[in-house]
């Protein structure tokens, strides 16, 4: 697609994987095969959605993001995959570095700490 109509329609998307995939995103693929739950989602959650996985380099055909509507009176939830999290994390990761008293102290606070032990 042309970067023109992209620019239009943001609810059509289109990107590279680092594996050199091309995706392409569009409301109604969302829609249709990407959203769980019983509820009809918004046309401003599938922006969102797709913006993510643009943005982090998601494949949501391989389950790597979810979006997620149980009731039309809440919000959908889009939800990154606990895998995409944990690689992430390992890539970050300095192998034989020990954790700083700032790290240690940090610890159970949300933070994903990793021990080369």
């Amino acid at each position: 697609m042309s970067n023109e109509i992209q620019k239009s329609n943001p609810m059509v998307v289109s990107y590279s994987l680092p594996n050199g995939e091309n995706i392409t995103l569009d409301a109604q693929t969302v829609r249709n095969f990407l959203t769980n739950g019983d509820a009809k989602v918004s046309d401003k959650e599938v922006v969102m959605y797709v913006q993510l996985c643009k943005a982090q380099q998601l494949n949501p055909f391989l389950k790597e993001a979810y979006l997620i509507k149980y009731s039309e009176n809440q919000p959908a939830s889009i939800v990154v995959a606990k895998d995409v999290i944990i690689a992430y994390a390992l890539s970050r990761y300095e192998i034989g570095r020990d954790c700083t008293h700032e790290e240690r102290r940090n610890q159970g606070k949300g933070r994903l700490f990793l021990s080369a032990e």
